[in-house]
């Protein structure tokens, strides 16, 4: 079924992000996330993540800032404002 805006996705670590914005890059679906704590949005604590799905599993990969595509996501994501 994949990821949408304005849900809340909990990883491995128990930490939960709110995705707010999304994007489609090179084939690709990309959000970008607020960390989500104490039922509380944190504006100050980002991460975008690209979706991968295997078969009806969905799963989330964090996109770092030394990652070829990081600058031109931000700007993606910047431009959506």
């Amino acid at each position: 079924m994949g990821l949408d805006i304005n849900k809340i996705i909990e990883l491995e670590n128990g930490k939960k992000y709110l995705l707010t914005k999304k994007t489609m890059y090179l084939g690709n679906k990309y959000y970008f996330a607020n960390l989500y704590k104490d039922n509380q949005v944190d504006n100050q604590t980002v991460k975008i993540f690209k979706e991968s799905m295997s078969g009806v599993d969905t799963f989330v990969s964090e996109i770092n800032s030394n990652n070829e595509n990081y600058e031109t996501l931000t700007r993606i994501f910047d431009a959506q404002n």
